[in-house]
């Protein structure tokens, strides 16, 4: 969590955008991103805010439970 942190301290201070790529971040992490892209296969399947991910998906049909965390959610659905 620190290290993103800082990577988005770094990204407003400079004015300048850093990619990073993680597998199965926690949730935590997930919530410190301004704009998120999934890809699954080589293929973007959501790219845009964080904040708009779940409404997106729900949109297509998928229903998010009260008690996992979007990001497990979201990663289990991107490995099936």
């Amino acid at each position: 969590v620190d290290i993103v942190r800082n990577i988005t301290l770094a990204s407003k201070f400079y004015h300048a955008t850093y990619m990073v790529s993680l597998l199965q971040p926690a949730p935590e992490v997930v919530e410190l991103f301004d704009d998120v892209m999934l890809m699954r296969e080589g293929q973007i399947v959501y790219h845009g805010p964080q904040a708009e991910m779940v409404p997106y998906f729900e949109e297509m049909g998928l229903t998010f439970f009260n008690d996992q965390a979007v990001a497990d959610f979201l990663s289990e659905f991107l490995a099936d």
